[in-house]
């Protein structure tokens, strides 16, 4: 390069070059080898670099808070079903000290029994406000479409907790509600039971003893809502009417059994099929099992409605005394119960979801608790 050539390249520099590039000792550019040219571009790669270290120096840290902010919202979020859980099976305590209460008062005499469940009432309503608020703060039904919403709801009033159900029964639960989408059952029992005014008695029977008015879905695994259906022979009888009642257990329960219990055919004198009687004693059936060895859960009832009293009364008197200890979720991770059983809680589980919004699920009929009976 010529004298004139490199003059030339050191004005062009000098042009395009940042004013303080230029402060640098033409003897050190001698002494580092470099032309000026050479140690521009050195300097804009150094910058180039300084600012790639700066953007991952940012990247990071947002990432970090980005962690924090996760962490803190999955603890709080953990927290808020940790207390949802301690309300809800606090709700549970005080529903079963509240049947103790009513079972000891004999007379309006007990002014001490009535004091105390006028606090546990107030305590249930209370605890159930502060559950709902928890539920709404945690954004639990917000996250769901309309039909897994259907099936917490009848979860939560079957006496269990939503905030507590294994993540696979949602999946298990619309198994079931797509089975009876696949068979006119349900609504042919469904047009029965409206157009016989069963709703209405079942539901009015099963709230009047304080149990949940879903349970009125366990007719409907057993007959289809009819009341001279009759069962294959067991060991114990016939099972007959629409709660399928053998002959002790129709006994046990102030029902008459007829003369022709042991054959398999239709009579009037047994009380196992008029509808009204049996259904009050399958009320007080349940109501036994409910508010003792169940612990309040509906779902366990469900189980030993099928499975048989003594059965899952066996496993259910292995889990602890308490409702956060002795519910269906603690069943079915501890016990392998029957496939029949299986199948008949889940069934019923449907069917009380459907009956939520049944044209939610592809179903024409009313839903049984928020209309009136109908003929047609």
């Amino acid at each position: 390069v010529t004298l004139g050539q490199d003059q030339a390249v050191l004005s062009l520099t000098t042009e395009l070059a940042p004013t303080r590039f230029l402060d640098i000792p033409h003897e050190q550019d001698k002494h580092d080898g470099v032309g000026p040219r050479t140690r521009l571009f050195q300097v804009e790669i150094a910058q180039v670099k300084q600012r790639h270290y700066l953007a991952l120096g940012l990247v990071a840290s947002l990432l970090i808070v980005a962690i924090g902010i996760a962490f803190y919202q999955h603890y709080q979020l953990t927290t808020l079903t940790t207390r949802a859980e301690d309300i809800f099976y606090a709700m549970k305590r005080f529903e079963l000290r509240m049947a103790e209460l009513e079972r000891r008062m004999t007379d309006q005499q007990q002014k001490q029994e009535q004091e105390e469940l006028r606090a546990a009432k107030q305590g249930t309503e209370s605890l159930a406000r502060e559950y709902d608020e928890l539920l709404a703060e945690q954004g639990l039904y917000a996250r769901m479409r309309d039909e897994d919403q259907a099936v917490l709801r009848v979860v939560r009033r079957l006496g269990e907790c939503e905030t507590a159900m294994p993540p696979e029964f949602l999946e298990e639960v619309h198994k079931y509600i797509h089975n009876w989408q696949t068979t006119p059952k349900l609504h042919n029992s469904m047009q029965r039971a409206l157009a016989s005014g069963y709703t209405g008695v079942i539901s009015n029977a099963m709230l009047t003893r304080k149990l949940p008015k879903q349970l009125f879905y366990v007719a409907l695994q057993e007959s289809g809502f009819n009341p001279r259906a009759i069962g294959k022979k067991t060991a114990f009888g016939y099972a007959k009417g629409m709660w399928q009642f053998i002959p002790s257990t129709a006994t046990r329960y102030k029902l008459k059994v007829g003369p022709l219990h042991h054959l398999e055919e239709f009579d009037p004198d047994d009380e196992r099929f008029d509808p009204i009687k049996s259904t009050h004693a399958a009320a007080e059936y349940l109501k036994d099992i409910y508010l003792t060895d169940a612990q309040a859960s509906g779902l366990l009832v469900i189980a030993s409605y099928n499975w048989g009293e003594q059965n899952i009364l066996k496993r259910i008197r292995e889990l602890p005394k308490d409702p956060r200890e002795r519910n269906f979720w603690q069943l079915m991770k501890k016990f392998t119960i029957p496939k029949e059983t299986h199948d008949y809680v889940f069934h019923i589980i449907a069917a009380a979801v459907i009956g939520e919004n049944p044209q939610l699920f592809g179903f024409r009929f009313p839903a049984p608790f928020s209309t009136k009976p109908t003929t047609s």
